[in-house]
C-alpha cells in the first residue's frame, strides 16, 4: 500500500483549491473575490507596456487561467495587427526584471518559435502581481488541475 508517514508531510504545503465552477459563478463585486486563490484564478486585465528596442508600446494583458490576451491601446494602423494570445502552458520562465523591478521578462514558445517580451507596469506592485498569479497558474496547468481548452 502507499502509505506517506506524517512525518514526512511536515514540510509540504496544502492548497486547498475552490471549484472552477463556483469562481465562474461569482459576480466581480462579490467578496469572495477578494479571497487570495479566488482572485488568483479569475480573469484580470493588466494594463502595461511592452518594451522594445525603440521605445515602449501600450498594451492590456488579460490574464486567465489558461491563457494570456495581449491587446494594443495604441494601435491605430488601418490593418489592426493580431496579437496571438501566450498560452500558459507553453511558458518556460516568467521573472521581475532585477534592475528594474517594474518590469518582468516572459519566455515562452508560440507554435515552433521560442520568444521573450519585456513588459513594464504602472508599478512594482503590479508587476509583482503578474509574476506571482501567472506563477500560480503555470504550476496549476502543470499538475494539471485547469483543464485546458481543446
Amino acid at each position: 500500500a502507499d502509505v506517506t508517514p506524517i512525518q514526512d508531510l511536515d514540510r509540504d504545503e496544502l492548497v486547498l483549491l475552490p471549484n472552477l465552477e463556483e469562481i465562474d459563478r461569482l459576480s466581480t463585486d462579490d467578496p469572495g473575490m477578494s479571497l487570495d486563490h479566488v482572485a488568483m484564478l479569475s480573469r484580470k486585465n493588466y494594463r502595461v507596456n511592452k518594451i522594445l528596442s525603440h521605445g515602449r508600446k501600450g498594451r492590456v494583458l488579460g490574464v486567465g487561467r489558461t491563457e494570456i490576451t495581449k491587446d494594443a491601446t495604441d494601435d491605430n494602423s488601418f490593418f489592426q495587427r493580431e496579437h496571438m494570445p501566450i498560452l500558459i502552458r507553453r511558458i518556460e520562465l516568467i521573472r521581475p526584471m532585477e534592475k528594474k523591478p517594474r518590469q518582468f521578462e516572459i519566455r515562452y514558445t508560440q507554435g515552433t518559435t521560442q520568444k521573450r517580451q519585456t513588459y513594464e507596469c504602472t508599478s512594482v506592485p503590479q508587476s509583482m502581481e503578474i509574476v506571482r498569479k501567472i506563477r500560480f497558474l503555470m504550476k496549476l496547468n502543470e499538475m494539471g488541475l485547469i483543464p485546458n481548452p481543446t
